[in-house]
């Protein structure tokens, strides 16, 4: 595969024609493309997660990581076809969109699309299936997301953001404005770190993103319970002797 090295401008428009919309995650995709992410693979469960569309899916990390194969042992819902491994973090490949700088821990090759992966084990900690939506970690997703951006910015290839944790994996469709908002912050992230590094790489960039994010997609009842918490306040203030 030719990647060219040049990288590009970190700008919306590159994400928005490259990436965005996700060809992978959207309900309108075709079968022959790399919807079959979404349509062929046995994932067990889709929720809105903090401004993303996430698919998740679990396995036994006992049998798994038995697996001589890269692709049976880091993706596991591949039960037939089988991505082709391109880059590896053994490599030390970075991709560059603009002054973002990411180094995914493998890239795969999938039909016409390519596939970023990035692995956390979080000290091998167990997510279940009827909470896996609180225990997903939020810095590991934008981080995801980030290196995904610089993958396709670079390759002027769609690309699916994949997240590897110790007994679940997760393909990521993120919203406009998480997509908007990060690339945003990669521009203004030299300023906020300080230093004279112009580059800002995907990790560094997921912890500043972070607070936002999840204050702006808080779940539900966080919500709900925050307003009781506000509504006991002023009921009190109100009743004070």
């Amino acid at each position: 595969m030719n990647g060219s090295n040049k990288g590009g401008a970190c700008g919306e428009t590159d994400w928005a024609r490259f990436v965005w919309p996700v060809p992978l995650i959207s309900p309108t995709a075709t079968s022959t493309g790399p919807a079959g992410l979404d349509t062929a693979l046995p994932w067990h469960d889709q929720r809105e997660v903090f401004g993303f569309s996430v698919k998740s899916y679990f396995f036994d990390p006992r049998r798994t990581q038995a697996e001589p194969d890269f692709c049976r042992r880091m993706l596991p819902v591949f039960q037939q076809a089988e991505p082709v491994v391109w880059v590896t973090d053994s490599d030390r490949r970075d991709f560059r969109a603009g002054n973002l700088i990411a180094r995914p821990d493998a890239v795969l090759i999938h039909g016409n699309c390519l596939l970023s992966l990035e692995y956390k084990t979080q000290s091998g900690r167990q997510h279940v299936p009827d909470r896996w939506h609180r225990q997903i970690p939020t810095a590991a997703m934008l981080q995801c997301l980030a290196a995904a951006i610089a993958v396709a910015v670079e390759t002027k290839r769609t690309v699916a953001p994949i997240l590897c944790c110790h007994n679940a994996m997760y393909m990521l469709a993120p919203r406009r404005e998480v997509v908007s908002y990060l690339l945003r912050q990669a521009r203004l992230a030299p300023a906020y770190w300080g230093g004279d590094d112009p580059l800002v790489a995907a990790g560094k960039l997921a912890k500043q993103c972070e607070p936002w994010l999840r204050e702006t997609y808080r779940f539900t009842e966080d919500a709900d319970r925050s307003a009781a918490e506000e509504g006991r306040a002023r009921h009190q203030s109100m009743l004070r002797l």
